[in-house]
């Protein structure tokens, strides 16, 4: 077995442990789960990856680029936008699924969704938004919810049974 496809074991294998059969289960553990997984990678090396801000009127995206063979978590939206895999191969988990994406691939992410991602190849992961605010730091104070946040968000969104459920 070569490197590369250890790799790519290791990191589908990790995106499995998020995902789980039974839709009200993987509601109900995936907020912790996500962010369990979110700490264990920020208490290790973090990979280097790059962000290129571009901004047209009323429209701010988001260029992501990222090595093969990276595992990440990406912050909670607050609102639904469009994404574009410009170029490369990647697995991504939400609550429900788990899928791999290969480019050109066009995609929409609702609210209050949290992806952990794998990259097989180098990736460009492109996210489009609706603001004519040019700032990014209030950009991202206002797309993104705090982790300490997520839960309540998700609650009102109807996402999270755990809380629906008054299990805390």
């Amino acid at each position: 077995m070569s490197d590369l496809d250890v790799h790519d074991e290791i990191g589908n294998l990790l995106l499995d442990n998020l995902v789980c059969n039974h839709v009200d289960e993987v509601k109900q553990d995936y907020t912790d789960k996500i962010h369990n997984l979110q700490n264990l990678l920020l208490n290790q090396e973090q990979a280097w990856h790059g962000e290129i801000h571009h901004f047209a009127p009323g429209v701010y995206t988001r260029e992501f680029r990222c090595f093969e063979n990276t595992l990440l978590v990406g912050k909670t939206h607050r609102h639904e936008h469009m994404f574009i895999l410009l170029e490369g191969k990647c697995t991504v988990t939400t609550e429900d699924k788990i899928i791999t994406l290969e480019a050109p691939y066009i995609g929409k992410s609702p609210a209050g969704v949290k992806r952990a991602l794998y990259t097989h190849t180098d990736i460009i992961w492109v996210t489009i938004h609706p603001t004519n605010e040019t700032d990014v730091a209030k950009i991202e104070e206002w797309l993104t919810v705090p982790d300490d946040e997520v839960r309540e968000f998700r609650k009102m969104l109807g996402l999270d049974c755990k809380s629906n459920q008054g299990v805390e």
